[in-house]
């Protein structure tokens, strides 16, 4: 399956023609499933080049794979049979590199090594020996290389290390980390399902083009329980599932994961602040935060400051960047008596539905963000920053939030915030006194817009009262979970 993407395409497509001097390497990173491959296929299905995989084996092993990989792709042998004994895996290696410049023939051309890092692993020789073609011998041509990886740290050694510097930045003409896709990259996707079950079905994949292939089965028109208890069998417990679940993506870089494990259940239940991640998994804060470093860097957790107070660092918090993975420690890690028993009936039943609610309201919250910002509301207002504004009460160890604030500026460049509220698994319309609440907390914020904007989202509709005090009040907006799910956005990678 190959759905959006369509920037991405544009980057690599754009890099392809544009190859200058030494300037030739592009990097490409993301985590397992998330569609590198695909990205890498779709674009070499109307660029000329051609697509190595290299495998973690050593030296020969290695040589007879790409060797295999170029007679599959060209039907052409680097040597004719029975010539390539004797030969040396330099030999060999070099006599590969020259047939791919002969591939390329004088046009644009683009060499993709996927799994670049156990390339180089692999044996030295095959790093130098690449650098040198990329560096000098393809100096002159049109010819461009993409590496890729599903090991965040493993590239950034080959990029960054000291042999690194000294050689690859040399080639290097940009990269990109593909990152999860955003609801309205995918909601066409989601056709199949009802409004709720979109919703859901987004938030349990993450976004992750692999986990939404798994899910692409469980679509019905039943009722949202059954869908539930399907989608959450068929992408935790299905044999599919293998490779893509969190704890395997934190296997790729990390030796050792238990405190990862135990920072991302805290996360998961709610605790965000260094002193609080500190108590729960009993390490001190100066041991916790390059945990929180190394989790960020993996693109697992997000650092967070208020929207109006971007350098307040009493107010840093933290939390967990994808949906799938926050299911999987908030649902998931604390309950693997159940999964170790077998007992997956009983743990949908007793650990996953009783806290439903709220995980859906949280994908329903991230949804709204990507709504404001690509415009769906349509106001006068250039959105500049997506996020929220809170106060922390350390006497009662609570926290008082908004479910988003922004800041723009209005088309005759005055200040804007936007205030805003989910109110999603209520079995009532949103009435007067709920947008009173939301208006009433907005006073605690120090800084305030020249014109502000008060905007509830909701599943249940709205109350004559709030319909009418939002046809009195201009600043006032109200918004249905059908209109999210049916306004076309601009398709935007999720990074929110």
């Amino acid at each position: 399956m190959f759905i959006g993407r369509s920037e991405e395409l544009f980057k690599l497509r754009e890099f392809a023609g544009s190859v200058s001097d030494k300037r030739r390497l592009f990097v490409l990173k993301g985590r397992r499933g998330i569609g590198k491959t695909s990205l890498l296929k779709e674009f070499l299905a109307d660029n000329k080049g051609l697509y190595f995989c290299a495998y973690p084996t050593t030296d020969d092993d290695e040589e007879a794979l790409l060797e295999a990989e170029f007679f599959a792709a060209t039907k052409r042998r680097v040597f004719p049979e029975g010539e390539e004994k004797g030969k040396s895996l330099s030999e060999r290696f070099t006599r590969l590199l020259t047939l791919v410049e002969k591939e390329a023939g004088g046009s644009e051309f683009t060499l993709v090594i996927d799994d670049a890092p156990s390339l180089m692993r692999a044996d030295s020789a095959f790093e130098d020996i690449l650098y040198d073609f990329v560096m000098e011998r393809w100096s002159e041509t049109k010819i461009s290389i993409i590496f890729s990886c599903d090991s965040f740290l493993s590239m950034d050694k080959v990029m960054g290390s000291e042999k690194g510097t000294r050689r690859w930045t040399k080639a290097y003409y940009g990269g990109m980390t593909l990152k999860p896709m955003s609801f309205y990259s995918v909601k066409d996707f989601l056709t199949g399902a009802a409004t709720e079950e979109q919703v859901f079905l987004y938030g349990l994949s993450g976004g992750i083009p692999r986990e939404l292939e798994i899910l692409a089965e469980e679509y019905s028109r039943d009722s949202i329980e059954p869908m539930i208890k399907r989608g959450v069998k068929a992408l935790i417990f299905s044999n599919e599932a293998v490779g893509t679940l969190p704890e395997d993506i934190l296997e790729i870089d990390l030796r050792e994961k238990s405190y990862y494990n135990r920072i991302l259940a805290t996360l998961a239940r709610g605790l965000s602040r260094v002193n609080e991640i500190s108590a729960a998994v009993k390490k001190p804060k100066d041991i916790v935060v390059p945990y929180m470093n190394t989790l960020m860097n993996l693109d697992f957790v997000v650092k967070e400051n208020p929207v109006t107070e971007p350098n307040n660092r009493r107010k840093t918090r933290y939390s967990i960047v994808n949906t799938f993975d926050l299911f999987w420690y908030r649902f998931v890690a604390p309950h693997m008596d159940y999964i170790y028993s077998g007992r997956i009936d009983e743990f949908i039943d007793e650990c996953v539905m009783p806290g439903i609610d709220s995980f859906i309201r949280e994908v329903f919250v991230k949804i709204c963000k990507e709504f404001v910002k690509g415009g769906g509301m349509g106001l006068p207002v250039t959105v500049n920053a997506v996020g929220n504004w809170w106060v922390n009460d350390d006497e009662k160890k609570t926290t008082a939030d908004f479910d988003l604030v922004c800041s723009g500026t209005t088309e005759d460049e005055k200040s804007s915030l936007i205030f805003g509220r989910c109110y999603i698994g209520e079995n009532k319309p949103v009435d007067m006194a709920s947008l009173k609440g939301l208006i009433d907390l907005t006073k605690k914020v120090r800084e305030k817009g020249e014109v502000d904007y008060y905007i509830a989202f909701s599943n249940n509709g709205f109350h004559d009262t709030a319909v009418t005090a939002a046809n009195a009040i201009k600043n006032i907006i109200l918004i249905s979970m059908e209109d999210i799910v049916k306004q076309n956005i601009r398709n935007q990678t999720e990074n929110l």
